[in-house]
């Protein structure tokens, strides 16, 4: 599990934090809640959710995510295996 809640990240920070991740095919639970998430990185979420087959839980609470990044992120979730 890898819990980054409270951390203040932006959309800038999420760039570069899912393309990190990308090298973690293992990872199962991510926690980045309660950060400034908005729906620009919805979509890198998403595409990260999509690529990664491993993870089981993806918990985006208190963000800032408005309805285009919601819709992006729950036609991830139909397709993925979370």
């Amino acid at each position: 599990m890898l819990d980054l809640s409270n951390n203040r990240i932006r959309d800038e920070d999420n760039q570069y934090l899912v393309a990190t991740l990308r090298t973690y095919r293992h990872l199962k639970h991510l926690r980045p809640g309660t950060n400034v998430i908005t729906d620009v990185g919805a979509e890198h979420l998403a595409r990260f959710l999509l690529e990664n087959g491993q993870l089981k839980l993806l918990e985006l609470f208190s963000n800032e995510l408005r309805s285009p990044g919601v819709i992006t992120f729950a036609q991830a979730v139909l397709h993925s295996r979370l």
